[in-house]
């Protein structure tokens, strides 16, 4: 047998070496442990490795985004063609082998190194939730009432952004008020995307009964629909603590009784319950009452809290924060430091910061931007019905014409938008607010320490001035079918017959008496409209571009756009305004109600075309395309060409409008 002498050779002279060192003082240890000289080279390698696992898989990432978003396809042709690398997974979160590490790439393009250590940084011996996994076994323990932490600490670490896309009906975490989760969770502001609960038990959410501390989570996505009430997406009931928590996810649930009580943050909200500095960007709609953008039902405390979500109920107790607030006797209940700029809808006790302000509650230092809309009872800008106490609250005038609608009388009061953009209004034996000068809230006051930009449908492809709006229509996104996709809230244009899209990028509604679209805008007290159409043929009647109708009671409350004698007009059931502007051609016109002066002002291209009266009351909700004008809808052979509509439950201001005007103008090469 030939010998291997090279082998031996390499062998003596490492004994040599090691020996020679150890003479030298040099201790085994030192040599060859986890902090030894050996061992600390070896650690250097593979971090090294790792640096480069992510640079080239960076370099792909980079190089795989297509109109913004991260092209799934692209980017497996780029890992393709990069030596040696091997994919294990090819659907998010894509899993790659490259030079023996394994990494995954999520939809947002970040990368992970699997089952990278984190024992030499802050987490070194707590108890962390780095993936699913991890997540089920926390679970577990904790609905097994065998959850204890690291070293009995009772704390757990999320570490990363999970994807639950795979799990179809989240099970919450502490499944009754006997196993609630007891302990200090910390979210570090990581995401939980595509989280879905298809429930028909009570208590849903990540969580289902909380009990102790939860910080820092942010729902980022997903769905819950369920049939029982007690709902909110961190959880279902909180007995302790909820901070610095984020939901965007859509909530929907129906009748339990004749009740709903679901929140976007918590569903129901104990005596000596906290949720604070917590915001709802979510639609959460609820088919009974106590439906709230944080809370439904709460008897504890709701601080520095905000609501940019549509909010919705078939019924009563429905607000921006919390559907009703009451404390006892022995605990007085708090909505203090909060505001909403969503669009509030309900039948009853509607408020843009409480539904129902009931015994032993104190509600303070609060503002309103957002429309109300309620449809048989009572609304309020801030309260809709109050018991109780409220100080120092606000709102802007245009939100409704009242701030408490029905009950006992308090301190809140309608500001201009100038004078409601002044932070020191609402700093009353506080200092929680601040000047808007970053942008963050259209220059409305933020609240200490936020630094987010307020989500209310702004995007760089709509509009600059989206405040209010619940309505948002671009023909580009019409493909076909009977509906047509809102990009600002959850109601889309139903479409009765067909429609087809034209050359021109338009809708066209067109035909006879089922030829036409509708959409429900809720009945504000006022509103602002913006339409993009054109006439197909000329008509010596009046043809509804986009047209209020008769209401449900056959009452009749018009703001409508319309065409006669091929002519742009403007209505109210008091006044119309006419011009001299061709409806055969396309154009940017807007309408713009203000029930504080009881007129209207008609808008053509960015230009003020005239102003008349305006019907007091509620406006309809229903608005339609493609109408005869006051015909009760006996349809003719009409044909309209729509590009684009939008509806805000605002008045918005001159500026705003003339705004909006010259960037669609812009937009859609209106001249």
């Amino acid at each position: 047998m030939k010998s291997n002498s090279k082998g031996i050779t390499l062998i003596a002279l490492v004994i040599t070496i090691i020996v020679l060192l150890i003479l030298a003082g040099i201790t085994i240890a030192t040599l060859t442990g986890d902090n030894g000289i050996i061992g600390k080279a070896i650690n250097a390698k593979n971090e090294t490795n790792k640096a480069n696992v992510k640079e080239q898989l960076g370099l792909a990432v980079t190089n795989s985004f297509s109109k913004g978003k991260l092209d799934k396809d692209i980017l497996l042709e780029n890992i393709g063609n990069i030596e040696g690398a091997e994919v294990s997974s090819a659907e998010f979160p894509i899993k790659v082998n490259l030079n023996s590490i394994e990494a995954q790439i999520d939809e947002d393009g970040n990368i992970t190194i699997i089952g990278e250590s984190h024992e030499d940084d802050e987490y070194k011996g707590k108890y962390t939730i780095a993936n699913i996994e991890q997540l089920e076994k926390f679970r577990t323990e904790v609905n097994n009432g065998t959850f204890s932490g690291a070293n009995n600490d009772n704390t757990a670490y999320l570490t990363k952004d999970l994807d639950l896309s795979t799990i179809e009906n989240w099970e919450p975490i502490g499944i009754s008020e006997e196993k609630q989760f007891n302990g200090t969770f910390i979210g570090n502001n990581h995401k939980i995307k595509n989280l879905k609960i298809n429930g028909d038990s009570r208590f849903q959410g990540l969580f289902g009964f909380n009990g102790g501390t939860i910080n820092g989570i942010i729902i980022e996505s997903g769905t819950i629909n369920n049939t029982k009430k007690m709902v909110g997406a961190i959880c279902g009931q909180n007995n302790g603590n909820i901070i610095n928590c984020i939901n965007k996810a859509n909530i929907f649930v129906e009748l339990d009784g004749d009740t709903s009580c679901v929140g976007g943050i918590s569903g129901y909200n104990t005596a000596n319950a906290v949720i604070e500095n917590c915001r709802n960007t979510g639609y959460i709609y609820g088919k009974g009452k106590l439906v709230g953008g944080i809370c439904g039902y709460s008897f504890g405390e709701i601080k520095k809290c905000y609501n940019s979500g549509e909010i919705k109920s078939d019924s009563e107790q429905v607000a921006g924060i919390a559907g009703d607030s009451e404390g006892t006797s022995s605990k007085q209940a708090l909505v203090e430091s909060c505001y909403n700029i969503g669009v509030i809808y309900g039948s009853d006790s509607v408020g843009g910061i409480v539904g129902c302000n009931f015994y032993y509650s104190t509600i303070k230092n609060c503002y309103n931007i957002g429309g109300i809309s309620y449809t048989s009872g009572y609304g309020g800008a801030i309260i809709g019905s109050n018991w109780q106490n409220a100080t120092n609250c606000y709102y802007l005038a245009s939100t409704c014409d009242r701030g408490i609608g029905t009950g006992s009388t308090a301190e809140v009061n309608s500001k201009t938008e100038t004078e409601l953009k002044n932070a020191g209004l609402l700093n009353n034996n506080t200092n929680v607010w601040k000047s808007d000068t970053d942008s963050l809230n259209y220059g409305f006051p933020v609240l200490e320490g936020q630094n987010e930009k307020v989500a209310k449908n702004n995007t760089a492809d709509k509009m600059p001035k989206m405040l209010g709006v619940n309505s948002y229509f671009d023909s580009n996104d019409y493909t076909s079918g009977n509906e047509w996709k809102n990009k600002a809230g959850v109601n889309n244009i139903i479409i009765n017959g067909s429609a087809n899209k034209e050359s021109d990028g338009s809708v066209s509604l067109q035909g006879t008496s089922e030829s036409y679209g509708s959409i429900n805008v809720g009945k504000t007290y006022n509103r602002t409209m913006y339409l993009i159409a054109k006439c197909q043929n000329y008509y010596n009647d009046y043809l509804g571009m986009f047209t209020s109708g008769i209401t449900y009671d056959q009452s009749y409350y018009s703001l409508d756009i319309f065409s006669y004698q091929g002519k742009m007009y403007a209505s109210s059931i008091w006044g119309d305004v006419q011009c001299d502007i061709s409806s055969m051609q396309y154009n940017v016109a807007a309408i713009v109600s203000n029930l504080e002066n009881s007129e209207y002002s008609f808008y053509i291209n960015g230009k003020l075309i005239g102003t008349a009266k305006a019907q007091w009351g509620y406006r309809n909700d229903m608005m339609y395309l493609n109408t005869q004008y006051r015909g009760r809808f006996s349809f003719y052979d009409s044909r309209v060409n729509y590009k684009f509509l939008a509806v805000s439950t605002l008045t918005q201001s001159e500026e705003d409008v003339l705004e909006n005007s010259r960037w669609l103008m812009n937009k859609y090469n209106i001249k």
